[in-house]
């Protein structure tokens, strides 16, 4: 078992099934740690980048709901942290900060056929995470 998971959430159903992975990994020592980061350069359509960070954080809300209600009902404890800048790299950057034994994440985000969003973002973190990936499908 692990004693510290960093797990990367987002709006999406890949982000929802990673965050339950974790009942997997863990024992009734293991700390997980939630990281969700707003990228407030993404700019999709023609929407301003502020409406769309709005609606992003409402989507990513309803599903951290879930996520919270599945940790409580297994008596998962975990902390949640929200960022603002670019994904990949404020997540490497958790990550590799020397506190966590592995990275639990989504295969892709909600734009799977497109791959943007957590589909980059996974292919970099799996690159570059100096700790072991658990990439969930």
């Amino acid at each position: 078992m692990y004693n510290h998971l960093l797990v990367a959430v987002e709006e999406s159903e890949y982000s929802l099934r990673a965050a339950q992975e974790v009942l997997n990994l863990v024992d009734d020592h293991t700390e997980v740690s939630l990281i969700h980061v707003i990228d407030p350069n993404r700019m999709e359509e023609d929407i301003l980048p502020s409406v769309i960070n709005e609606i992003k954080y409402n989507q990513f809300e309803e599903k951290y709901k879930e996520i919270k209600e599945f940790y409580q009902t297994n008596q998962i404890h975990h902390t949640l942290e929200v960022k603002e800048g670019n994904i990949a790299d404020l997540i490497l950057e958790e990550a590799n900060s020397g506190k966590y034994d592995a990275i639990v994440i989504g295969a892709m985000g909600k734009k799977k056929f497109l791959k943007l969003e957590f589909g980059h973002v996974s292919d970099k973190i799996l690159k570059e995470s100096s700790i072991p990936v658990i990439l969930v499908k």
